[in-house]
């Protein structure tokens, strides 16, 4: 049969997985016994793994990774005949496997509670799911020609591969590993009031860094509630079909700076390496592994990564009191805190809000979300919220908006 997993070139790691593997047997193989087993087993796999048989079998392709598709998502790089052959053969086979007639395959297995009808949509959520299922959709039953291949090959330059492309934001664990974020609904761009100047350089260094252009590191500095970590957030997702991606991590976790930057470097995506609300103690010495990338130490050979840091303070040091003037530990730990704010090329100031900026934001928000009070007193309510919140924000005219929606819910 030519349309054998074992056939596969590029993704030839499909047919290591358990769940293609029986997704295979149930509509190829012609023993009865054995299609019931690879039925149920299916079946329980896609239970446990939490997603639909098309959403599984993309997500393979997405973070496939070998020196084959290295060469191919290369935007300088030029298809040879032998790529072609390759991209062909398995375009045949998966647009096979997807467009399988699944109904025929099942009629006559013990399917009386129809497990598989719900697990095989072709829908999904997933934005770079979709985006290849709208490739092999335009396949269907068509041959393979090079312009098919062409067009494959622009998708995943676009969309990028390897581990890193299925999810747009990970996280260190505190065994630090690095997990997706599997649902990453960060503020919307357009949603983050104010503050535009701040934004528009944001956006211009972000619009740089993806396009492979010089770029800068980012220190955004203000009070806490402003807006600096929902606009690094939301940056994110504003570029994510250009390949850029999120890692947070915490000031505790620097120390893994090296080996991270390392299992970056060889990527063909762009990553924002994201460190909210940093600050050091006197004590602390977790800075210097920060700094020497930032200030073009040995680690600093990639440019497939930039620093997006926030601080509620300028040079990225807590109050410290000495009883003893002139203490030469602390005057060094403060000139090195303040050499490595100077480090950062793009400095963003998040100012607190004036009372009339807050109440405009609160309005904006109210439009945005389509509720009706009456203006005067929305503006009475907003003041004494935010006393009662303790400042005035992005973050806190976000909090009185909820609450009005929880005050319109209870009329």
């Amino acid at each position: 049969m030519s349309h054998q997993l074992k056939n596969l070139v590029i993704y030839s790691k499909l047919e290591k997985d358990s769940i293609v593997y029986n997704y295979y047997n149930l509509i190829s193989k012609e023993d009865y016994n054995e299609r019931q087993k690879s039925y149920f087993n299916l079946v329980k796999d896609l239970v446990q793994c939490g997603k639909t048989l098309m959403e599984h079998i993309m997500l393979l392709m997405i973070e496939a990774e070998n020196h084959i598709i290295s060469k191919l998502i290369d935007e300088n790089y030029q298809l040879t005949e032998f790529d072609y052959a390759c991209i062909k053969n398995d375009l045949m086979i998966i647009n096979w496997l997807i467009h399988y007639d699944v109904d025929q395959a099942i009629h006559d297995i013990d399917n009386q509670h129809g497990l598989l009808t719900f697990l095989l949509s072709k829908t999904s959520q997933h934005s770079q799911v979709n985006c290849y299922l709208d490739f092999f959709k335009t396949v269907r039953d068509k041959p393979i020609f090079h312009q098919q291949c062409d067009d494959f090959v622009v998708m995943i330059r676009s969309q990028g591969t390897g581990r890193f492309s299925s999810h747009v934001a990970y996280y260190l664990t505190t065994n630090n590993t690095i997990m997706p974020v599997e649902k990453y609904q960060p503020l919307k761009w357009s949603h983050i009031y104010d503050y535009d100047i701040q934004k528009e350089r944001l956006k211009k260094n972000t619009e740089a860094f993806v396009k492979s252009k010089f770029y800068h590191h980012a220190l955004l500095v203000g009070a806490s509630g402003t807006g600096k970590s929902s606009s690094i957030k939301a940056i994110v997702d504003l570029y994510k079909d250009k390949r850029l991606r999120l890692i947070q991590l915490h000031k505790g976790q620097l120390s893994q700076l090296p080996s991270l930057i390392e299992e970056l470097k060889t990527s063909n995506l762009k990553f924002i390496i994201f460190i909210d609300d940093l600050s050091f103690e006197v004590n602390e010495d977790e800075y210097k592994f920060l700094k020497s990338f930032i200030e073009g130490g040995v680690l600093n050979e990639t440019n497939n990564v930039a620093f997006y840091v926030t601080s509620n303070r300028r040079h990225l040091i807590k109050e410290i009191r000495s009883d003893r003037e002139g203490d030469i530990h602390l005057q060094d730990f403060i000139q090195e805190m303040t050499s490595l704010s100077d480090r950062f090329g793009l400095y963003l100031t998040f100012e607190s809000l004036t009372q009339k900026a807050y109440l405009e934001m609160v309005f904006k928000m109210i439009q945005e979300e389509k509720l009706e009070y009456d203006r005067k007193w929305v503006e009475g309510e907003a003041k004494k919220w935010s006393i009662r919140q303790g400042g005035m924000s992005g973050r806190v005219a976000n909090q009185f908006v909820k609450q009005l929606h929880m005050i319109g819910e209870d009329l």
